[in-house]
Formats: C-alpha cells, sequence, structure tokens
C-alpha cells in the first residue's frame, strides 16, 4: 500500500510539473479488454438489483457494449474495485492483489466526466443519473478513460478487476474484467 501511496505522490508531483515519463509509453497504447465474466464465481444473486446482459467487447478490443438492467430504484451505491497485477495474460497463475478502491455514493461522480468510468456511462442510453432508476440501459462503443493511467508505471503487466456494486453493505452487482494495455 504504501507503494501505491508513493506512486500517487510522484504521480501529482510531474502532473503539477505538466511532466511523466510514462506518457511515452501510452502514446501509441489502448487499454485492450479480453474478458468480462459477469457474475463472479462466489456472487450471491440474492440481492441482485442489475444484471448486466449482452457484454461484448468491440473495437479491436478497446470498447465494449453492454446492457444493465435495473431490476428497481437504487438510492445509495457504493463502488469497488480490487485490482490484481498479473506478469502476462498466458500466467494468470503469477497474479498477486495489488489494491482495491472504494467510492461510497457514486452518485456524485456520475455527471463528471472526469473520473476513469465516465466515458461508460455517458455512453448508455437512456442517461445513467441518480438515484438509480428501473430500467435498462444500452451502452454501445463505450471505453474508460486512461488519462488518468499516464502517470502510473501500468508496464506490460496483465490486469484483473472485480467490480462490485453495493448497495446497504449488500452486493447488487459483480463482475470480473481482465484485459491489460498494448
Amino acid at each position: 500500500m504504501a507503494k501505491v501511496v508513493c506512486y500517487i505522490l510522484v504521480a501529482l508531483w510531474l502532473a503539477a510539473r505538466g511532466q511523466s515519463k510514462y506518457t511515452a509509453y501510452f502514446k501509441n497504447k489502448a487499454l485492450k479488454f479480453d474478458k468480462f465474466l459477469e457474475p463472479c464465481k462466489d456472487y450471491n444473486r440474492q440481492h441482485n438489483a442489475i444484471d448486466l446482459r449482452n457484454v461484448t467487447i468491440t473495437g479491436n478490443s478497446t470498447t465494449f457494449d453492454y446492457d444493465a438492467v435495473m431490476h428497481r430504484q437504487i438510492n445509495d451505491v457504493t463502488l469497488q474495485l480490487h485490482f490484481w497485477r498479473c506478469s502476462s495474460r498466458e500466467a494468470l497463475d503469477t497474479c498477486m492483489p495489488l489494491t482495491s478502491f472504494k467510492c461510497r455514493n457514486i452518485c456524485e461522480f456520475l455527471d463528471s466526466t472526469k473520473e476513469f468510468w465516465s466515458p461508460a456511462i455517458l455512453c448508455a442510453k437512456p442517461n445513467i443519473a441518480c438515484p438509480l432508476q428501473k430500467a435498462v440501459y444500452r451502452g454501445r462503443e463505450c471505453s474508460l478513460n486512461l488519462n488518468a493511467f499516464h502517470f502510473f508505471p501500468l508496464g506490460t503487466a496483465y490486469w484483473k478487476v472485480r467490480f462490485t456494486l453495493l448497495n446497504n453493505k449488500r452486493e447488487i452487482l459483480c463482475a470480473m474484467i481482465e484485459g491489460g494495455i498494448r
């Protein structure tokens, strides 16, 4: 964890100076999605409020389509991301937990255009807004914003991410995503 905090401090310092040695690395690179698995293997669907359906990786593995079916109105949603770093796509036995990220009340961030997930939310029709309404949201040719990661040493590692949404401390959606920067 101390290493992650150090990376963040260095990234902020480099951002203030307007440069990063990692910016050149990203110049001709993109986030490539390889797998999207929903639900997670250990996910208990008892409190399921959202189903992701028809998730398809498109655009040379850089974009994705999805249908999000909201079964009920949801007021308070927490996002949890757990990251594992693997040496390569072929060596999944090397995956080690790296860090976790938790964002309470994601409703505060849904309208933002600056979060890494913003393009995936803004591409949905109808527009996703809080409270989340019972509806079917369709996202086409969606992506994630990699700009926030230009200051981090992501390198050629392969990544596994557990994406979880919680409502009242209960999982209402869980998916695993795999991919890398290439």
